[in-house]
């Protein structure tokens, strides 16, 4: 058995561009027998006046145990973009 699910957010405020973002969520995994890996993960695009902002985390599982997380921020100048 293989699964997956995804959602994608778009967000955005009138009269205010910075403020616009997208998140997208994931969901991914497989199962056979006992073996139930799954991953979860999260990736977020926003802005500043002066810099766009990347964050994510990822995260995995073996059936109910949490074995691995991982987590980032980046941000990148805009140069007048």
């Amino acid at each position: 058995e293989i699964f997956s699910a995804t959602d994608i957010t778009y967000e955005i405020v009138d009269d205010d561009p910075t403020s616009g973002a997208i998140e997208y969520r994931c969901t991914m995994g497989a199962a056979r027998a006992d073996w139930k890996p799954r991953i979860e993960s999260t990736a977020r695009i926003s802005m500043t006046r002066d810099e766009f902002v990347l964050v994510g985390d990822l995260n995995a599982f073996l059936g109910d145990e949490h074995v691995l997380t991982r987590k980032w921020e980046r941000r990148v100048p805009r140069y007048f973009v």
